[in-house]
């Protein structure tokens, strides 16, 4: 019986697609220096970080005579400098500041030989605003060959913010804590900002909002909070990887959300954690529209990992598995609640939730909904949980799965599970609670669960039964509730329990508590 829960506990043990290193932390002797200072590079091109003679104290206008250490101001300002690249060194700064800046800062110890402390420390805020003009951008790049170089962001009111240029082979660490922004503005002329051979490691909180990105051969891990702000161009090449991870720094788990009308991420996505793609019920006052690569949740391997993972989306809420819905949505463990649309095919697999409607993982109550599929089909290997309940008239309505035109195949080992959240009127009532194009297979197993699903509000017994009715195009599953006296069951999908003012379980499926 899968249950659904909504605590982070544990970490993932899954590796990244990108092999991590290990960091190490280490002392060094500091210049002496009478307080810290903001140093802006005054190098010549190709210049290395480490050389004193390249920069100037900006407090004075004077040559710093000293290289920038851990307590200081990095600037590369292209105004000052535009004909001059720079290659940093191993070193420690307190933040970095590269802007209208058009040529090439590299990050490199010197050695092509991977290492085990990062290349750079920031300990503040690194702000890459990588160029100004149209099609012309800077670069931000490592120096060792197949290994990206590690810039590790921590500390108190740190973070990455990032607004303009190319990323390349560089393998981002955002500490807990940290606040991190990407607006990467595109051109109006064709080009376009690029994240390349990179990696972002995310143990704080990343907003990504009004965003053209070119992606090729990228892997991301969120173990905190990744929300994408809509408006966000995040495209081209189909090799970047997106993990949600299972567990974050603080036992909550990775969350991915998704707020807004054009959020192309065109990564690979794998949820292990919490995603939600459009508004937390019940708020669900505003729209979520997702176009990913690829999509799955959870992985195919006999483990459980605790929490399950879950993808949540609401009404108003969108997923676009692949850029033409050519992709499959496979559910591997966990639960799926939707009340708004996937495009695509989706796949659950034995022992998985499929809700069609709403839940609150607070109160542990389901709700009423409409879940749709479109330009795909869909395969119920698990559970599929109807919620019942009442509108404010008193007239029940149930939640429903829409496949319209598109093909519904029902592995044995499929439940229909229909959870009552009130009383039954007294002059019974029936609703379709699927539709598809074409039925494949049948349910293994059918239940209900409840409050007084057996007696009205008069104390007289209803009966239950489900009806399948099959057309040329259309194909119905029909759920009925007739008092005393009403026509009998028909033909339906599994076994019923007899009368009795509990749940009868049928032969597979569990219970959401």
């Amino acid at each position: 019986m899968t249950q659904l829960l909504d605590g982070r506990v544990a970490r993932s043990p899954l590796a990244s697609a990108r092999p991590r290193r290990k960091f190490v932390p280490r002392l060094e002797s500091l210049e002496e220096r009478a307080m810290p200072a903001q140093l802006l590079w005054a190098g010549p091109d190709g210049g290395h970080w480490d050389n004193p003679d390249y920069w100037i104290d900006t407090a004075t206008g004077q040559p710093a005579g000293v290289a920038p250490g851990v307590s200081d101001d990095v600037v590369i300002d292209g105004y000052s400098n535009d004909n001059s690249s720079v290659t940093g060194a191993v070193t420690e700064i307190h933040s970095l500041s590269v802007t209208h800046f058009l040529h090439t800062v590299t990050v490199s110890d010197g050695d092509p030989v991977a290492d085990i402390a990062p290349e750079l420390t920031i300990h503040g805020s690194c702000v890459l605003d990588l160029g100004t003009g149209i099609v012309v951008h800077g670069h931000f790049v490592g120096a060792e060959p197949g290994s990206p170089a590690d810039v590790l962001i921590t500390g108190p009111g740190a973070g990455l913010d990032w607004h303009w240029g190319d990323i390349d082979s560089i393998h981002f660490v955002l500490d807990p804590g940290t606040n991190s922004h990407i607006h990467v503005a595109g051109d109006t002329g064709g080009g376009h900002s690029s994240l390349t051979s990179s990696a972002i490691d995310n143990f704080g909180s990343v907003v990504v909002d009004h965003t053209i990105l070119g992606l090729s051969d990228n892997a991301v891990v969120n173990h905190h909070y990744w929300l994408l702000n809509d408006e966000v161009y995040a495209w081209f090449g189909g090799s970047s990887t997106f993990l949600n991870d299972l567990a974050g720094i603080d036992g909550s788990g990775g969350t991915f959300q998704v707020i807004g009308t054009t959020n192309y991420w065109y990564f690979n996505v794998t949820n292990l954690g919490a995603a939600e793609i459009g508004g937390t019920y019940p708020v669900t006052n505003y729209v979520g529209i997702l176009i990913a690569a690829d999509y799955d949740q959870g992985v195919p391997l006999p483990i459980a990992f605790a929490p399950a993972p879950y993808t949540r989306i609401p009404f108003g809420g969108a997923l676009y598995v692949g850029r033409l819905m050519e992709e499959t949505f496979t559910v591997f463990m966990g639960s799926v609640i939707l009340d708004g649309t996937i495009h695509g095919t989706v796949v659950t697999m034995p022992g998985t939730v499929f809700v069609a409607g709403t839940y609150d993982f607070t109160t542990g109550v389901s709700g009423v909904g409409t879940a749709s599929i479109e330009n795909g089909s869909i395969t119920l290997g698990g559970e599929l949980l109807i919620t019942v309940g009442n509108i404010s008239s008193g007239v029940p309505i149930a939640s429903s799965l829409s496949a319209v035109g598109e093909t519904l195949t029902l592995m044995p080992t499929s439940v229909l599970h229909v959870h009552n959240n009130g009383p039954t009127p007294a002059g019974g009532w029936s609703q379709a609670i699927i539709t598809a194009g074409t039925v494949v297979g049948e349910f293994g197993g059918l239940f209900f669960t409840g409050l007084v699903f057996w007696y009205d509000q008069f104390g007289i017994p209803h009966t239950w039964f489900v009806n399948k009715n099959s057309a040329p195009f259309l194909t119905q599953y029909i759920l009925t509730v007739v008092s005393p006296g009403g026509p009998g069951p028909g033909p339906g999908p599994g076994p019923g329990p007899g009368p009795g003012p509990g749940p009868g379980p049928g032969p597979i499926g569990g219970e959401i508590p």
